[in-house]
């Protein structure tokens, strides 16, 4: 006979270290269960690293096959963009990518707090590429550096929406001495290949206006003279270079 064992751990309280994480990790409460084909866990909160996990739940299960499942039914966490952007990684295709080193030639530098919830996650385990994941977040005290940008963009506030193929986000953003309003709807690739359109509304003036007229976005006969207000002033990329653009708005 097949002997059958099931373990159920309650009021989980310990920390512990796993080499794939790049951060120490601290349990202060929640369930775990192990049963010969499955460990769940649930009402899981604690820190990793500088991370808090708020609420978490989910399982890992595995069949006949070598091929092992993950669910995450609920993550409510407080993420450090900062360090997560330091020392966070990635692994698609089969190898391990430094978050800094996959996005560096989009970003130069980012920090913030991220307030992720309702965030849901499914896919094979060892195949993150393959992951089908939604969540929201408030971004509060958002600071980017990018090359590709007028300047250090700030935020207090932004809410996202994401996904594993669409990013959408609102929120005013101050970069290169003002403030614009941005509602943006992006579809993406692994975090790459960003398409999508970006609506803007806001002042534009000084050094914000004069890298706007050197994008060529619009012909310079075009060009409003400075400043100018925008008003659903849109653009929209239909390839990842940035080299095919549509603009709209007045």
């Amino acid at each position: 006979h097949d002997l059958a064992t099931r373990v159920t751990v309650r009021n989980i309280d310990g920390h512990g270290e796993y080499v794939r994480l790049p951060w120490a990790f601290k349990i202060t409460n929640g369930n775990l269960q192990i049963e010969p084909k499955q460990v769940s866990w649930d009402h899981i909160t604690g820190q990793l690293g500088p991370h808090e996990i708020k609420q978490g739940a989910g399982d890992i299960s595995w069949g006949s096959g070598s091929q092992s499942t993950l669910n995450i039914n609920q993550l409510d966490a407080d993420i450090d963009l900062a360090a997560l952007w330091q020392r966070g990684s990635l692994l698609l295709n089969g190898k391990r990518n430094r978050i800094r080193s996959y996005l560096g030639n989009q970003i130069s530098n980012i920090s913030g707090q991220v307030k992720l919830k309702n965030f849901h996650l499914s896919g094979p385990a060892i195949s993150p590429a393959a992951w089908r994941f939604k969540g929201e977040a408030e971004i509060e005290n958002l600071k980017l550096s990018s090359e590709n940008l007028p300047g250090t963009v700030t935020s207090k506030e932004i809410h996202t929406e994401l996904s594993d193929k669409n990013v959408a986000m609102t929120g005013i953003f101050n970069t290169a001495g003002q403030s614009l309003y941005l509602n943006g709807r992006y579809r993406h690739h692994n975090l790459k290949k960003w398409r999508g359109t970006s609506t803007l509304n806001g002042i534009i003036d000084g050094e914000l206006g004069k890298w706007l007229k050197k994008q060529a976005w619009l012909p310079t006969k075009l060009f409003p003279k400075l400043p100018c207000r925008l008003k659903n002033f849109s653009v929209t990329n239909n390839d990842s270079s940035w080299t095919d653009m549509r603009v709209r708005g007045d």
